[in-house]
């Protein structure tokens, strides 16, 4: 009897270190995988600041004046190009 309890105790052992050994290289795939995700995370920021900064550059007024004089030919009117209709 005391024989399957060793035998039964022994199997316990080594199924619960397999079951250790298992977790440990899931948590190590894992804090890898993590590593990663996060420096994909500051290339999407570093990404995200730079477009930000462009869309600041070219939503200026002087830019989209600029624009529209070269490539739309669209001019700044006068004041005393302006008439005002009384009704």
């Amino acid at each position: 009897m005391l024989k399957v309890i060793n035998l039964l105790l022994l199997i316990v052992l080594v199924v619960s270190g397999l079951f250790l050994v298992s977790q440990r290289f899931k948590t190590r795939v894992l804090y890898t995988n993590l590593n990663n995700l996060y420096k994909e995370q500051v290339v999407f920021n570093d990404e995200y600041t730079k477009l930000q900064l462009e869309y600041g550059t070219y939503t200026s007024d002087y830019v989209i004046n600029q624009f529209s004089q070269k490539n739309v030919s669209l001019h700044q009117i006068k004041q005393q190009d302006v008439i005002y209709i009384k009704k």
